[in-house]
């Protein structure tokens, strides 16, 4: 029997591209998602559709938060500016609004609730290492069980854009988290390993889905003078985009045809915490040129992943 996984990277607002995609998954198969694959992985913005998918929720939804409360996540006031000196001495964005909004998409689920395998990384900053959130875990240990609301709210805590997460397993135990996309953004090789160690990658096929290439240069001409404040964000670009296309070649190395990875590239920059109007629309844009363009694709996956008698 066939182990289909689905992997989502890290990438902010530019999460509404590969919600979008999975949308139409769910259109064409005529079933959630949560019953059209085995394992779900995500980081960061990713993890957050990951941990819908899991709990059983139609991508539609997130594809809502988005729409309808990206400008409060991604929202300070002048007061928060100043005091962060613009982003320059504090985190750009307050925890408030993706806590709320988080806690009012998956209430009080827990981990140990979904009902297919969740992996979600994070990194603990306090103890300096990876953490992998997940369900397979949670369920018979509570120190490894969490509200899917607090790993949401820990995968996604983007250095330098939200402070970090502090949060509490069940059984009490605290962790100080930020954003696993500083090790996983793309945590398809992470996904990959955990099957691996369940029973090989013979039966494995996989779903990945990216948040846009970004194909700005950093030209030398610039960065050979810049320092400590002017590489802070290019940094981070760098890399988020070198290791999810370092994991993607890894999973298509090991999985050959089995591994499809939809990556649209993007037009122009776009930044993580655009939730503007025209940002928004720009990246539904994308998703309608990326779904009209990988129509044949679609189909493969909706072939791949459905079960052999719904299939039929």
């Amino acid at each position: 029997m066939t182990r289909r996984i689905l992997c989502i990277d890290g990438g902010g607002i530019l999460g509404l591209i590969p919600a979008l995609v999975l949308a139409e998954i769910e259109a064409r198969a005529g079933r959630l998602a949560g019953s059209l694959f085995d394992l779900v992985a995500g980081t960061s913005t990713g993890g957050i559709i990951a941990a819908a998918v899991a709990a059983g929720m139609p991508a539609k939804t997130i594809v809502d938060l988005y729409r309808q409360r990206g400008r409060e996540i991604f929202s300070r006031s002048t007061g928060h500016r100043l005091a962060t000196g613009f982003g320059l001495w504090g985190p750009q964005y307050g925890a408030a609004g993706i806590e709320t909004d988080l806690a009012d998409v998956f209430g009080d689920r827990k981990l140990s609730d979904c009902a297919l395998d969740l992996l979600v990384p994070a990194y603990d900053i306090e103890a300096r290492c990876p953490v992998l959130f997940k369900s397979a875990k949670a369920g018979s240990d509570a120190r490894r069980d969490y509200y899917l609301r607090d790993v949401c709210r820990a995968t996604a805590a983007a250095p330098t854009y939200f402070p970090p997460a502090r949060i509490n397993s069940l059984a009490g135990e605290e962790a100080t988290l930020v954003d696993g996309g500083i090790y996983a953004n793309n945590p398809a090789a992470c996904a990959l390993a955990q099957a691996a160690k369940a029973g090989g990658l013979d039966d494995v096929c996989m779903v990945s889905l990216g948040t846009g290439q970004l194909a700005r240069p950093y030209l030398y001409e610039a960065a050979q003078g810049w320092g400590l404040a002017a590489w802070a964000r290019p940094l981070l670009d760098c890399m988020f985009d070198g290791q999810s296309d370092t994991a993607a070649h890894q999973c298509e190395t090991l999985l050959g045809d089995r591994a499809i990875r939809l990556q649209p590239a993007l037009p122009r920059d776009l930044a993580m915490d655009d939730a503007g109007e025209e940002a928004l629309a720009t990246l539904e844009a994308i998703a309608r040129g990326l779904l009209a363009d990988q129509d044949a694709l679609l189909d493969k996956i909706c072939e791949m992943t459905l079960p052999k008698a719904a299939a039929a």
